[in-house]
């Protein structure tokens, strides 16, 4: 029994470890980039001139000042790198993170803090940094904390692990405690106090703990100094997070022997360790916990059933592998150009450019419905209207796509009409042919917007749309369109478009609409692979700005979240259930002696074993019964009913064996 209770505490160990190595730390890490004791400050509207100016005046403060990048991932090693600039870089904590997270400290110099976004941390309080707005004449506002992340996320995912976790060992601790009764008799008679019982029990534990904490912590520090991220920190962390978890176990292992510290010296010299009270209320145990690890297990197949919908999803649109994008700005990248107008309209260009010389590849899918949908919008009650009035407003239901776009993915029949008429070409179903001239009245708004859009950025444009312009090719009315731009938010995939107007884009729209298209997947390109799209990104100098990321990364990224949660869901189910077999048996045992003169009787009165285990049975039926209720809750109940059939199994076998096979000497009071 010692040997199985110490087994159970050195898995519980590995499984904090995990846990720990795996989330907490890496939150921690997340939570304390660079120096936390600097407060944070954002520069509104800050030009490289004017942040030379402010590191100029801090550094005459002889203030400490710390900058930090925000990472861009890098897809093909999955890496994410935090750069850490700091006027006292030696003097601030180095954190060595253990994932793919990766954190860089650097000096802080005068063009670092000029190429940043405005945003900086210093240790000069509040007021004398409003000082210093005063003297430049700007406006520095007070930025949020360094926390990137929050722990709240990991006792969400792992909260009720633990709390089973807590229970069963609170169950296992009780069965072992009273299976050392006969020990605890035998020192009783030898003249130990039963607060020296209590301490041995206490010692004991906390031995096995100890012993436990060493291995495991021997066992991360080969592991972690193997693939070159141990750090002395780690290991001290670890180690007070060890001993928290061996301090909560003896404080268990404290309050059992204190529940059960009257000793029954007469009982336990017969061998009669157990009683009826003890014996319903392990059953009572094992039933909840029957119904605890039911729901750890349903959530482990949630997760499972997850990533296959997941992986079914990719499958059904592999396609989009073949497509490239970029998922939003690099922060840091976008906040500088958001600061200067004439450099934003400098990258814009490149992007539009970059369009115009790549068309014959370049696909063009922006709709405005179902993104404001995805973003919040009430799809019932969109513009005042149910969804299906809505995909019959000719204002509302259009998209904008190329001619590339239209000719592989969009199957229209073409009515009347040139499509090469001009470059203001709109595509309309034959039912808005009684409205063509309100038609052309608000899509010539729409249209300006989209070729005029450049001039909110300070660019001056002649050009001019009158109804006259606008071409109109009626096509049928009986299609639907899926864009795949839409495949990127889960909430529009099996969303069709029906009979939208298509505004066709022939590259004559504002360099800050495709700049816009190019960062939400609206503007993608087929390419052979990766490299060409990144090629093709620095060669016109949007490298730093944009990601290149096959349009497939949205389902990449969602396994890989649902993986993290399911790993550690499936060590703690392997923990519950290999514990929860040994509390299955041990509560039969318990069960099976305390009534094994009854059951001896029984068995000698010539009933049989239906007979003397009917009300086991009808207990099993009632636990069976009660699956009806967990399935109704949407509990998988696989799990508890294979449970609640071995603890059946696993009662006879040892009635068999402890009963039929033992009954002389249950009848003589041998057991």
């Amino acid at each position: 029994m010692k040997k199985l209770y110490s087994f159970f505490l050195f898995g519980e160990l590995i499984l904090f470890s995990i846990i720990f190595s795996q989330s907490l730390y890496e939150v921690y890490g997340l939570s304390h980039i660079g120096d936390t004791k600097l407060a944070g400050y954002k520069i509104d509207k800050a030009s490289s001139e004017m942040l030379g100016n402010v590191y100029d005046y801090l550094m005459k403060q002889d203030a400490n000042i710390q900058i930090i990048k925000m990472p861009l991932s890098q897809e093909e090693t999955g890496v994410i790198n935090y750069e850490i600039y700091h006027t006292n870089v030696s003097s601030i904590f180095h954190f060595q993170g253990l994932s793919d997270t990766q954190y860089s400290y650097f000096m802080l110099s005068k063009d670092d803090f000029t190429d940043g976004t405005g945003v900086f941390y210093t240790n000069l309080g509040e007021k004398e940094v409003q000082e210093m707005a005063d003297v430049f004449s700007i406006k520095i506002d007070d930025y949020a904390s360094n926390s990137y992340t929050s722990i709240k996320t990991i006792l969400y995912a792992n909260g009720m692990d633990v709390l089973i976790l807590l229970f069963i060992s609170f169950i296992v601790m009780l069965i072992y405690v009273i299976s050392r009764n006969k020990e605890n008799a035998v020192k009783a008679l030898l003249g130990f106090s039963k607060h020296k019982i209590v301490l041995s029990r206490i010692k004991e534990t906390f031995l096995i703990e100890l012993v436990s904490v060493l291995l495991v912590i021997i066992g991360n520090i080969i592991h972690y100094g193997v693939i070159g991220k141990l750090s002395l920190f780690y290991v001290i962390f670890l180690l007070g997070f060890m001993l928290l978890i061996s301090c909560v176990n003896v404080g268990l292992v404290f309050l059992t022997c204190i529940g059960l510290r009257r000793i029954h010296i007469d009982t336990a010299i017969k061998n009669q360790r157990y009683s009826h009270g003890l014996d319903y209320s392990i059953q009572i145990g094992k039933i909840v916990l029957f119904l605890l690890v039911s729901v750890a297990v349903s959530e482990s197949v949630h997760y499972h059933a997850k990533i296959s919908e997941v992986e079914k999803d990719m499958e059904n649109y592999k396609e989009l592998n073949d497509f490239y994008s970029s998922y939003g700005f690099n922060s840091d990248e976008y906040d500088k150009l958001c600061n200067n107008n004439a450099l934003y309209l400098q990258q814009a260009k490149q992007v539009k450019h970059m369009y115009q010389e790549n068309m014959n590849h370049a696909y063009v899918m922006q709709d405005c419905v179902l993104t404001a949908l995805d973003e919040g919008m009430d799809e019932e009650d969109f513009y005042g209207m149910s969804k299906e009035k809505l995909f019959e407003s000719y204002k509302n239901n259009y998209i904008v796509a190329n001619e590339k776009y239209l000719q592989e993915y969009i199957d229209c029949k073409i009515i009347s009409g040139d499509l090469n008429c001009n470059d203001y070409t709109l595509l309309v179903p034959l039912m808005y042919q009684d409205q063509e001239k309100e038609l052309k009245t608000y899509y010539k708004l729409v249209l300006e917007d989209k070729i005029l859009a450049d001039s909110y950025y300070g660019e001056q444009s002649s050009v001019s749309i009158s109804e006259n312009d606008i071409n109109i090719v009626y096509v049928d009315n009986d299609y639907s369109v899926k864009l795949l731009s839409d495949y990127q938010y889960n909430s529009n995939m099996n969303i069709e478009i029906k009979h939208p107007i298509i505004v066709l884009d022939t590259g004559g729209f504002s360099s800050v609409i495709y700049m816009d298209m190019l960062s939400n997947c609206q503007l993608a390109y087929k390419e052979t692979n990766k490299g060409d799209f990144s090629a093709m990104l620095e060669k016109y100098g949007l490298e730093r700005l944009f990601s290149a990321r096959t349009m497939l990364a949205p389902f990449m990224e969602e396994i890989s979240g649902y993986q993290f949660v399911l790993q550690q869901s499936e060590l703690f189910i392997a923990l519950f259930t290999l514990t929860l077999l040994f509390i299955i048996y041990i509560s039969n045992h318990v069960h099976v002696n305390v009534h094994a003169k009854d059951y001896g009787v029984k068995c000698q009165m010539g009933y049989n074993s239906f007979r003397i285990l009917k009300s086991d049975i009808a207990v099993t039926l009632v636990l069976l019964v009660f699956s009806l209720v967990l399935k109704l809750i949407d509990i998988n109940i696989y799990g508890y009913l294979s449970f609640v059939i071995i603890d059946l199994v696993i009662l006879y076998v040892l009635y068999r064996i402890n009963i039929l096979q033992q009954l002389y000497k249950i009848l003589n009071g041998g057991c």
